[in-house]
């Protein structure tokens, strides 16, 4: 897939899907049902989704909602879903009913005309219309047939499935020939004339329920949406999902059950998102611009993509567009990809698109007998964005809500779960805040909307920002900052680092960072004086600005440069004393990896309390053969498991690769581990969730052990950036240090340049749980050496890989199966091919026992063919022998040819490790290749030593201009971007011998050197 993307619409209400994504297909509503959803564990009696209605009352006072005299009267809201019930929903809230899918389209037949007996005879049945009023004597009929048009994957399906086909007729009730009133034959017994007439429903408000067949309870609530080409087509509008009713639900309330959290807006219910949960970008872009025509001021959109760094440019273009020129707020939520770091949508960074994530309710927590009531819920996606920003506000996850006439009463709220549940809630309070503006005679801007939230929102104690924003929402808290605060000021910071600048933020994912100058940008008309303050890890060295009128000033800042390993974050503030609010909000959140050092392990016992995440963070080395991650649930004083938990393993780039079952307490295993094959460089996170329903399983805290650590080869001192050019004499050779932690092997190492002498491919890949995935190998040239290909590592712990090897023979002029690997739970599905024939090859992945309907693993395909210019040498000390026994260390030397790289272009190509008897590829180990660009010259100069600590000016210059050059300068493990040339920095330490230097700057290779102590 390119442009068209998987996406979920989250929630997890009892509804489980069971649907298969179809490359067209790009959003899912449901969530994760086996990874949060309590009620499907494995004592369904303890947890039964059927809950109070006094919940709702109890819950709206926590959010500040009760007693406010507010109710959203008379705000557009634009519910962007699955549609919804209009015979759950209020009547007096739905204001329209817009499809923009194809489910409910009925074509209609020809003008029929009505015999004097008052029938019309069609499709070989003859139908009474007696009752049916007609103008022109003529009426149109056609079949809806639910089981055609509703995908086998919509919960729905199994009430429909007695429905063959439902009978629609339309008729000229007002002038000839102008077809404007559709009956529908909810009882199916052949009759019109018993039933109500029902026009487009943003005329008449006006529904219908068909009931079920053999015995089914509940009806299935259809309306009009459109009428097309006078009465050819008829659309009709349902919820055959059920998560828009539940979104709406929360909004608007119910007199027999829940209390709506503003019960008195006016509701445009545009369902884009198809009965099994999926839609399309481009249909959901469509539908902001159909809310916007409708007038509405708020938009609650309750999708995001499945993956942070998913490509959202076109619906972030609709997004835009909705508050530049329609000055709408939309509110999204955050997604159920937590807890991982950095797992937020990129367009948290919009001015009028509000995030919402989640949060697990006192109240609700009190009345489901958890002990995890005020904390987050672990499975909110968070911040940072790759700007910095977080959510906007976090709101509960866990409510009560209800659900289609299909498949319950309106008297019997169920359990609602996950940040389209957030969604609903500050969707709510921003249509009171839109309604107190309104009323006082304002025209609220999106911008301010989303501030006074904010402003509004209560911290929670103990929480990082990152991980809550500015806090749980509060409508009455909102309000007050609302009338109190100003839309004058427009302040921004724009943080620069190395090629990119973050607006609003900072976020480092893999580089500490020592020193960066901000500027901060004042966009206002007239002049202000902000008053600056930060987190005590970070040192804000103005503590007040100036900034004219439209004018920029740049201030530094610098961290801690004894930062403790973990996530840190914090807002740096900017007020200005003389304007109400605050101008400036900025998210700094940077990780500090721990580095498991020369053993290559690392383990801890831990407590959490139910609801509680536990994060590690570790820094993964070039030419790792294994990352392994294991937990454990520790005994207590019953010698049971102590607690429940899941693990979470999150790569380099903050994609989910892991999440275990459940563990511990009223699980099947105690214990869980998992290991990854040639992991990616770069910081990984593991994290640790307490179930936050432990008590319904006895247990009341979560003991654990977590071990980390290296396993097989590990590359200890690599030198493998290099300068080449033309001339032999002047290749550099590179240089590394492998440890074999694991089994004794015979190796034979080989150079693989991508596109030269083979191809090297890692990828992240998504696998259906009923159909087979199919990866092309590049093609097979002759003299190749090895072929290597593995399924590894599925998201879904109790899955199994397997792949199927298919070479096109000529010969025979057909695919003939050449090899095949199965997985387990625990073992990648691997493939190795010594000297293979040359020619077309095919890979089929298949799972099984998924979990889901699908799953996440990891694709590695390496091709490698002998290249003799590519020298590699054995420069181990007395042993020159391919044995690599265990525990040993091999000292290697490489040299690149000159035509590897082009001129200021790196190349990255990768010093492989086989095993020569199995074949198998051991380890990768990237070389980074430059040619003929100069390398920035940088030079630290040792100031004045004191107190354990020793200042520092690191200077940077174009060695071909000799001017200065803002580099980013590695000192040791922390990074410091140069501003005008130069930077002054306190170190923690007294002297500089051994300091390990690296400077960095666009267009150069890499500068690296040690540095010795100066007097």
């Amino acid at each position: 897939m390119t442009n068209k993307m998987r996406l979920r619409c989250f929630c997890l209400a009892i509804l489980v899907l069971a649907s298969v994504l179809e490359p067209q297909t790009v959003l899912r509503v449901g969530g994760k049902p086996k990874s949060a959803g309590y009620y499907l564990a494995a004592e369904p009696a303890a947890r039964s989704t059927v809950v109070s209605p006094i919940w709702s009352k109890d819950l709206l006072a926590e959010l500040g909602v009760a007693a406010l005299g507010r109710d959203g009267g008379g705000v557009k809201i634009a519910l962007i879903d699955t549609g919804a019930d209009a015979r759950i929903i209020p009547r007096a809230n739905i204001i329209n009913w817009i499809d923009l899918t194809s489910e409910g389209v009925v074509p209609m037949s020809a003008p029929l005309e009505v015999s004097l007996s008052d029938t019309v005879a069609y499709g070989g049945r003859v139908y009474n219309v007696s009752g049916v009023k007609s103008e022109s004597g003529y009426v149109r009929i056609g079949l809806f047939k639910p089981k055609e048009s509703i995908p086998d994957s919509a919960p729905c399906r199994e009430f429909i499935r007695p429905l063959v086909e439902v009978p629609v007729l339309i008729a000229d009730n007002y002038v000839p020939k102008q077809y404007d009133t559709v009956y529908i034959d909810s009882d199916l017994d052949g009759s019109f004339g018993d039933e109500v007439g029902l026009e487009v429903y943003r005329n008449s408000r006006a529904s219908v329920g068909v009931r079920g067949l053999r015995g089914l309870q509940g009806t299935f609530s259809l309306v009009v949406s459109d009428i097309r080409d006078n009465g050819s087509l008829v659309v009709l509008g349902f919820d055959g999902h059920g998560h828009g009713t539940s979104v709406a639900s929360i909004i608007t309330g119910h007199e027999q059950s829940i209390e709506g959290i503003a019960p008195g807006v006016q509701l445009i219910v545009i369902k884009a998102v198809e009965s099994s949960g999926t839609s399309t970008w481009n249909r959901l872009a469509n539908a902001i611009d159909v809310a916007c025509a409708e007038g509405a001021k708020v938009i609650i959109l309750a999708v995001a993509p499945s993956a942070s760094n998913a490509n959202t440019s076109g619906i972030c273009a609709a997004l835009e567009r909705t508050g530049r020129d329609y000055g709408a707020v939309v509110v999204m939520p955050a997604g159920n990809e937590g807890p991982g770091i950095g797992t937020l949508p990129t367009y948290a960074d919009l001015d009028n698109v509000v995030i919402a994530g989640g949060y697990i309710p006192t109240t609700v927590s009190k009345y489901l007998h958890w002990n995890s009531g005020g904390r987050l819920w672990p499975w909110s996606s968070m911040g940072p964005t790759a700007n910095g920003s977080p959510v906007t506000v976090i709101a509960p996850a866990v409510a009560p809500a209800l659900l289609p006439l299909w498949a319950s009463s309106p008297d019997q709220p169920h359990l609602f779960e996950g940040t389209s549940c957030s969604a609903a809630y500050v969707g709510g309070v921003t249509a009171l805040l839109v309604e107190q503006h309104v009323k006082a005679g304002k025209t609220p801007s999106p911008a301010l909307i989303r501030r006074a939230l904010m402003e509004g929102a209560q911290p929670l104690m103990g929480i990082e920002p990152v991980e809550q924003g500015s806090g749980l929402v509060n409508a009455s808290n909102s309000i007050e900052a609302l009338e109190r605060i100003q839309e004058k000021a427009r302040i921004r910071s724009v943080s620069k680092w190395g090629t990119t600048f973050l607006v609003n933020g900072f976020f480092s994912r893999d580089q500490i960072p020592g020193y960066v100058p901000v500027s901060i940008d004042n966009f206002s008309p007239f002049s202000t004086r902000l008053r600056l303050e930060a987190p005590a890890w970070l040192n804000v060295h103005t503590k007040e600005l100036g900034i004219p009128a439209v004018e920029q000033r740049t201030i530094l800042v610098s961290t801690d440069p004894a930062l403790s390993p973990g996530l840190h974050s914090g807002w740096i503030k900017g007020d200005d004393p003389g304007i109400p609010g605050q101008e400036l909000k900025s998210l700094w959140t940077v990780l500090v990896p721990r580095d498991l050092g020369e053993e290559g392990h690392f383990g801890i016992q831990q407590l959490l309390w139910p609801g509680d995440v536990h994060r590690e963070y570790v820094r993964v080395p070039e030419g790792l053969e294994y990352l392994v991650v294991s937990a454990e649930v520790t005994p207590g004083i019953d010698l049971g498991p102590r607690g429940r938990i899941k693990v979470y393993v999150y790569g380099n780039k903050g994609q989910p690769l892991y999440e275990s079952p459940w563990i511990g307490r009223g699980a099947e295993q105690r214990s869980a581990e998992v290991k990854f094959k040639i992991p990616s460089t770069g910081v990984w996170e593991v994290d640790v969730v307490s179930d936050p329903a432990s008590s319904l399983f006895g247990a009341e805290e979560a003991a654990f052990k977590l071990d980390i650590s290296y396993e097989g080869l590990i590359a200890r001192e690599m030198h493998t950036s290099l300068w080449v050019s033309d001339t032999e004499s002047n290749t550099q050779s590179g240089r590394v240090v492998i440890n074999n932690t694991g089994e004794s092997f015979k190796y034979e190492p080989l150079v693989i340049a991508s596109g030269e002498n083979g191809d090297f491919i890692v990828e992240d890949l998504a696998l259906s749980g009923s159909a087979a995935l199919m990866k092309p190998l590049p093609p097979i040239a002759q003299g190749t050496k090895r072929v290597f290909i593995a399924a590894s590592n599925p998201k879904d712990s109790g899955a199994s890989l397997s792949v199927f090897l298919y070479y096109f023979d000529k010969g025979s002029n057909r695919w003939v199966q050449v090899a095949s690997a199965k997985g387990t739970a625990m073992e990648d599905a691997e493939i190795s091919l010594v000297n293979p024939k040359p020619g077309q090859y095919i890979a089929y992945v298949e799972g099984s026992r998924l979990s889901g309907p699908e799953t996440s693993f990891r694709w590695i395909a390496v091709i490698a063919r002998e290249q003799q210019s590519f020298s590699v040498t054995d420069q181990t000390p007395g042993d020159k022998t391919t044995a690599w026994e265990q525990n040993a260390t091999k000292v290697l030397t490489f040299s690149p040819p000159g035509s590897l790289a082009k001129d200021g272009e790196p190349k990255k190509v990768f010093l492989t490790i086989w095993d020569s008897d199995s074949g198998k590829l051991k380890s990768a180990i990237p070389i980074h290749v430059h040619k003929d660009s100069p390398m920035p010259f940088a030079y630290v100069g040792k100031g004045a030593v004191f107190d354990g600590k020793m200042a520092v000016t690191i200077r940077a210059w174009d060695p071909r201009t000799f001017k200065p050059i803002d580099a980013l300068v590695r000192l040791d493990d922390v990074w410091y971007q140069l501003y005008k040339g130069e930077a002054t920095v306190i170190l923690d330490k007294t002297s500089l011998d051994g300091t390990v230097l690296l400077a960095e700057y666009p267009g150069m290779s890499p500068s690296m050197k040690v540095l010795a102590d100066m007097p």
